[in-house]
């Protein structure tokens, strides 16, 4: 059975675009690749997609109730 992992990013924007901008640069600045996904609050979703493509990001967006709006949590692939 596989666990996955996301690291949280709350770093105190407003726009859902800087937010994603921020933890995906922290992301990729300590693990010099990617996050394997980018997950938001299910209320954000539409503008975190828009965000996504703004910044030229082709990382798969999800959505989960626990994610706060203040957050982006960053999926780290899977663990088995």
């Amino acid at each position: 059975m596989s666990r996955r992992s996301f690291e949280i990013h709350r770093n105190g924007k407003d726009q859902i675009q800087e937010r994603i901008q921020e933890a995906v640069r922290d992301y990729y600045t300590r693990h010099r690749r990617l996050p394997a996904t980018v997950v938001v609050n299910p209320k954000e979703a539409q503008r975190a997609q828009e965000a996504l493509e703004a910044l030229g990001l082709r990382v798969p967006l999800e959505t989960a109730p626990g994610c706060l709006i203040p957050e982006v949590w960053l999926g780290v692939g899977d663990e088995h």
